[in-house]
C-alpha cells in the first residue's frame, strides 16, 4: 500500500475523505482533502523543506520539526469535527472511515508520523497511552521507513477565529454564497511544530452530494 483514504461519519453521512500518499521514489509524504485536490496539496520532502500549495503558488513554507520522541516526527494533525460530516454519497472504494458518537462537541483527530528505519512496527503511537487506532502505514522505498497514521476520537473544544475582511463586494459575495452552500473549508495552522488543519462547514446547509 503506498497510498490511504480516511475520513468521519456521524449519524449515517461521512465527511470529506483526507489522502495520504507516500512517494515511490523517495521518503515523501503528499497529502490532499477530497474536494480541493486538483488545486491545494502539502508536500513532506526529503528535503525537510515542506510546503503547502494553492494552484500551484506556495502559501506555507516550513522546516521539518524535531523527532517528539526518538525515531517518530509528528507531520501533520488533521481534526474532523462532527459537524463535517455531511455527505451522503459514499466515499471512494476503500476509504477507512471511523464512526463518532452523535455529540457535537467530539471531533476526529488523525496523526500523521514519519517513522525512521527500525521503529516497532507492531506498535504505533498513542497506542497505549492516548488508544489510538492504526490507520495504515505506508513504507518509504529502500528501506527508509514508514509513513504512519492514527486516529483517535477527542472532544473538540469551542474556540474563536478571526478572518480579514472581505477586501470587495465580490469577496464578501462570494462568502455570502460559501455560507448558503454550506461549503467544506480547512483552516491551517500549528501543533507543536506539526501542521494542524481543521476541517469546518460553513452555513448549516446539508451537503448530501460529492464534496466540491
Amino acid at each position: 500500500m503506498h497510498d490511504v483514504r480516511f475520513c468521519v461519519t456521524a449519524n449515517g453521512l461521512r465527511s470529506s475523505a483526507w489522502r495520504a500518499r507516500a512517494s515511490r521514489s523517495r521518503p515523501e509524504v503528499f497529502l490532499e482533502r477530497e474536494g480541493s485536490e486538483k488545486h491545494a496539496h502539502v508536500s513532506l520532502h526529503e528535503s525537510g523543506d515542506w510546503h503547502m500549495k494553492v494552484d500551484g503558488e506556495p502559501v506555507h513554507l516550513w522546516r521539518r520539526p524535531d523527532e517528539f520522541q526518538e525515531g517518530f516526527t509528528r507531520a501533520v494533525v488533521i481534526v474532523q469535527p462532527c459537524g463535517v460530516a455531511s455527505f451522503s454519497v459514499p466515499p471512494a472504494a476503500g476509504t477507512t472511515t471511523f464512526s463518532l458518537g452523535a455529540e457535537t462537541d467530539t471531533s476526529g483527530q488523525f496523526d500523521l508520523f514519519l517513522e525512521r528505519p527500525g521503529a516497532n512496527l507492531n506498535s504505533w503511537p498513542g497506542k497505549g497511552v492516548s488508544g489510538t487506532s492504526l490507520v495504515a502505514r505506508l513504507p518509504f522505498p529502500d528501506g527508509l521507513g514508514t509513513c504512519c497514521v492514527t486516529f483517535r476520537e477527542a472532544p473538540f473544544e469551542a474556540g474563536s477565529l478571526t478572518l480579514p475582511r472581505p477586501a470587495n463586494e465580490r469577496q464578501l459575495a462570494e462568502l455570502l454564497a460559501a455560507q448558503e452552500r454550506g461549503d467544506h473549508v480547512t483552516f491551517f495552522g500549528s501543533h507543536e511544530g506539526a501542521l494542524l488543519a481543521i476541517d469546518f462547514r460553513l452555513g448549516s446547509t446539508p451537503a448530501v452530494g460529492v464534496p466540491g
